[in-house]
């Protein structure tokens, strides 16, 4: 159903390319995330155990066991990671923006976007692997936490905007190929 959707999708919006309401939903439900992600990172220690924020982010409580990343304060990969995902919302919010407004940039601008959020998870995700010799970052978790707590938390990020390109690579063909033939 999601690609047979497209064609509806595509008829309902030959004059203004608009996204459809999962995108939509993730684009907010996401960024909202990312967030609360940036601020638990720029606000370390106060937002870990035993910090007066902490009660913001007690689910971190939990993640920085499984991703020690999370906890050192010295990571400088895991801070540049939360920096993008600043840049990452602000181009969000222009989304929204665009959509609010009816413009014919909205789709291309997501697809730009979740293709950001993909590779950005993508290369996060690489550097725990021994391509980078950071299998040993998770060599303390059992395959139940890894699976469980590690690679699909992480993976949801990978396969949802993996499906959005997908589905944004179709409008947007779709949309050439239309204005081709006018």
């Amino acid at each position: 159903p999601l690609f047979r959707s497209h064609a509806t999708f595509m008829a309902r919006s030959r004059s203004s390319l608009v996204l459809p309401g999962w995108i939509l939903a993730w684009i907010v439900v996401g960024g909202l995330v990312q967030v609360w992600d940036f601020l638990f990172l720029f606000l370390r220690p106060r937002s870990m155990e035993g910090g007066d924020l902490n009660f913001l982010w007690t689910p971190y409580n939990l993640y920085v066991k499984i991703d020690t990343k999370y906890g050192d304060m010295e990571d400088q990969f895991t801070i540049a990671q939360g920096i993008l995902n600043v840049g990452e919302v602000i181009l969000q919010i222009v989304v929204l923006f665009l959509y609010l407004k009816k413009s014919k940039q909205t789709v291309l601008l997501a697809f730009v976007v979740a293709c950001f959020t993909f590779w950005k998870t993508c290369l996060y995700m690489i550097q725990y692997t021994p391509l980078c010799k950071g299998s040993s970052l998770v060599a303390h978790l059992n395959y139940l936490q890894l699976i469980g707590l590690f690679i699909i938390p992480n993976g949801v990020w990978i396969l949802i905007s993996g499906i959005e390109i997908l589905y944004l690579w179709n409008v947007l063909s779709g949309a050439l190929k239309s204005t081709k033939n006018d």
